[in-house]
């Protein structure tokens, strides 16, 4: 592995790029600790994973991908959580409906121009739920069952 001169890119844009990243992640792994160490609260490791997953090297970018994320969070709690509703405790449509939604979602994350990531994180978010409460006895069965 020989590195050379023409592997490389140091604009001043991506310079500014990784100096943010390095400082978001310093105060993001600081932030992390705390909860953990001090606080006892785990999964601090969300903290890391979206400071790497969310920032883009343009302002704008990195909005447009909040956005999306945002809206994916809404529509996956939404999608999934009704699917719930539907299957229950009902281990064929449980695997039939996880087909038929991850098909869905990658469909329309392939196939989308403008809102790919969107729709990558709505899939994956309403096949977490579908999951989570197929799993555990969730007191939204208690409240919401037909």
């Amino acid at each position: 592995f020989i590195l050379s001169k023409n592997e490389f890119s140091f604009s001043k844009t991506k310079l500014i790029y990784a100096l943010k990243i390095t400082i978001a992640a310093s105060i993001g792994g600081a932030i992390a600790f705390y909860l953990s160490y001090y606080k006892q609260i785990g999964l601090g490791w969300w903290i890391g994973s979206s400071i790497f997953a969310i920032p883009s090297i343009t302002l704008a970018a990195s909005l447009k991908k909040g956005i999306q994320r945002v809206n994916a969070t809404f529509l996956g709690c939404f999608v999934g959580f009704i699917l719930s509703l539907i299957i229950e405790k009902n281990n064929f449509l449980f695997i039939l409906f996880t087909l038929i939604t991850t098909s869905i979602w990658c469909t329309l994350s392939f196939g989308s121009k403008k809102f790919s990531y969107q729709y990558f994180l709505s899939g994956i978010l309403s096949l977490m739920i579908m999951a989570a409460l197929f799993e555990n006895e969730s007191p939204l069965y208690l409240y919401f069952s037909f």
